[in-house]
């Protein structure tokens, strides 16, 4: 009993033992530790009458009623009758679906977040069940064959649907829900081997090669789900760095996707949406940027917030308009990095010297090119530079 490993998960007892004894030895398996949260205790001798009798009257357990105790231990076919219902659950999810053998349509029926993890949570108490009936010899003396084979087909079928639309959708695998017992099992009734990282996950910055990344999706549609999933993840991770450009591109991918629901746009047109978003994504927006700006990222995010506040205050179309705000962008830029010093970002007085020469900037462009700029205008320009300038300035 002076054994203390909290992922110890079975308890052979085949010895005699008796109150606080009994407590001891069990509290071996009753700790809860990551990916487990149950223990079994294989009795060999029949004390459970005396264990319950045990947990009842231990004198550490006194401040709890009897009513309290209850559930502390139970027989194992408890838990196996719940099988059955289990697997139901985890079928449940897909209400709705027609062909429940259509791989498409039971993918697309996971699209959205909420209907996935309640796949998840059904797949995983199933999964869990299932582990712990193919352990009982009473579980197969009692259930038809046919019926264990259903169950052990529909549980193959279910995580290599979960592996494919993890992937899809670009959740990162929690490695957590393949603990060994239940791969173990998967490996030897059913062979399946889905626990297999096809592609390492990686930036989509330093992607040479979008085929190499989409070997292994099978379907048009997935594809373009695929990269749609990527590039959305990138811009929520970037939109702080360019807020401009991620907020046109998260737009355009959300677009597409209700389009491509919506039957209103093909599965060919909505992959090349998404492959023409990945570039964008992947070049940083640099083939909408004038040219002297392309290998600047900091001044591209300038540019974009100075074109997007001078269009919105202008109110008309002004051919002249880009050229401008890549100028005030460059400027922007050289009063930055003139004014910065190190940890700069807490500065205070570092900050509103360089806003104060920013604001400068901006009277001098609205006098010079006649823009129709505010003071509300200017200092939302203003905000956006200053969050997007130390933003990029903590990413170094």
């Amino acid at each position: 009993t002076g054994f203390d490993a909290p992922c110890n998960t079975v308890l052979y007892i085949d010895k005699r033992l008796r109150d606080h004894n009994i407590l001891q030895a069990i509290a071996r398996v009753n700790r809860l530790f990551d990916g487990k949260d149950f223990g079994l205790v294989v009795d060999y001798r029949g004390i459970f009458g005396a264990l319950d009798e045990a947990v009842k009257q231990y004198d550490s357990l006194s401040g709890f009623d009897e009513e309290d105790l209850e559930g502390t231990f139970k027989n194992v076919e408890e838990e196996i009758s719940k099988l059955k219902e289990r697997h139901t659950n985890v079928w449940s999810v897909f209400n709705g679906v027609q062909n429940r053998q259509d791989p498409e349509a039971m993918q697309q029926h996971l699209r959205p977040e909420d209907v996935r993890q309640d796949f998840y949570d059904a797949l995983n108490e199933f999964s869990k069940t299932l582990q712990l009936a193919m352990s009982s010899a009473k579980f197969h003396d009692d259930t038809p064959q046919d019926t264990i084979q259903s169950y052990l087909n529909d549980m193959k079928y279910f995580r290599d649907l979960r592996a494919t639309v993890k992937r899809r959708y670009n959740e990162s695998i929690d490695y957590k829900e393949y603990e060994d017992q239940i791969r173990n099992m998967v490996d030897k009734y059913i062979g399946a081997d889905e626990v297999k990282r096809i592609v390492e996950p990686v930036n989509i910055f330093e992607v040479d090669n979008l085929e190499e990344e989409l070997e292994g999706i099978e379907g048009t549609a997935a594809k373009a789900d695929y990269i749609a999933s990527r590039v959305k993840k990138t811009c929520i991770e970037k939109m702080e760095e360019d807020p401009v450009l991620y907020q046109k591109l998260s737009e355009v991918i959300d677009e597409a996707i209700q389009e491509y629901l919506e039957k209103r746009m093909s599965e060919e047109t909505y992959f090349q949406k998404m492959f023409d978003a990945w570039n964008e994504a992947k070049d940083q927006g640099s083939s909408n940027v004038p040219a002297e700006l392309r290998s600047d990222p900091e001044a591209k995010a300038y540019f974009r917030l100075f074109q997007d506040g001078f269009e919105k205050a202008v109110g008309v179309e002004r051919d002249d308009l880009a050229g401008i705000a890549a100028e005030t962008a460059l400027k922007a830029k050289k009063i930055i990095d003139e004014k910065k010093i190190r940890d700069w970002t807490d500065n205070r007085d570092v900050e509103n010297a360089i806003l104060n020469d920013l604001d400068d900037l901006l009277f001098a462009a609205k006098g010079r090119y006649d823009l129709s700029l505010t003071g509300d205008d200017i200092d939302e320009i203003l905000e956006g530079i200053i969050r997007v300038a130390k933003r990029r300035e903590i990413q170094k």
